[in-house]
């Protein structure tokens, strides 16, 4: 070997004598709780640590300030807590091969009410727990609105699927289209008024 290649391979040797014998003390240095940086990345770890901490001190702000927010107790994948109020989804049949996800909304395990849209949901359930029943009323007429015109669609769509003759699959598909801007019109309502 020559000369180069030989204190390269001891420079190699030596690092890594001196990483076997600080193993033991990172070890202990670990086992204490105590964070341990290596030089080069000292700059990258506090860096990171700022981030975290910021982060951490949003969120308390976040939560502190939104308490709808935080007195949500319970999130699963069918169901939303916030105090004694619960919104379960459910899927439902509309049609043949079609679907909707509906949100049941009840109170100490009473059904109060059965909504279509989950901004709907969401706006009601904030309304009831912040006690302010200005705007839920009308949210849940719209909503009801908003279902009747979703049925009706998806009725066309069946229609329009299981018809021969290309004058009706055009009239369904035309009336689908008629229901589908009348939900979208009241959708555009329901999030004026939350």
């Amino acid at each position: 070997m020559s000369n180069p290649d030989v204190k390269a391979m001891e420079q190699i040797m030596a690092k890594m004598n001196n990483a076997i014998e600080n193993a033991d003390q990172i070890k202990a240095d670990r086992a204490a709780g105590k964070v341990v940086v290596n030089e080069k990345n000292k700059e990258m770890y506090d860096i990171l640590s700022k981030l975290n901490n910021a982060t951490e001190t949003a969120t308390r702000k976040m939560l502190t300030e939104s308490p709808v927010e935080s007195a949500i107790t319970i999130k699963s994948q069918d169901k939303i807590s916030m105090g004694e109020y619960v919104i379960e989804m459910e899927r439902k049949d509309l049609a043949p091969k079609i679907y909707k996800t509906y949100y049941n909304i009840s109170k100490n395990g009473k059904n109060i009410h059965t909504l279509a849209l989950f901004e709907s949901a969401m706006a009601v359930l904030k309304n009831y727990v912040d006690n302010s029943n200005s705007s839920t009323d009308k949210i849940i007429a719209l909503d009801e609105k908003y279902d009747t015109y979703l049925q009706e669609a998806a009725q066309h769509k069946s229609r329009a699927k299981t018809v021969k003759e290309s004058f009706k699959r055009d009239v369904y598909t035309a009336k689908q289209g008629q229901a589908v801007s009348k939900m979208k019109a009241i959708k555009r309502e329901i999030k004026s008024l939350i």
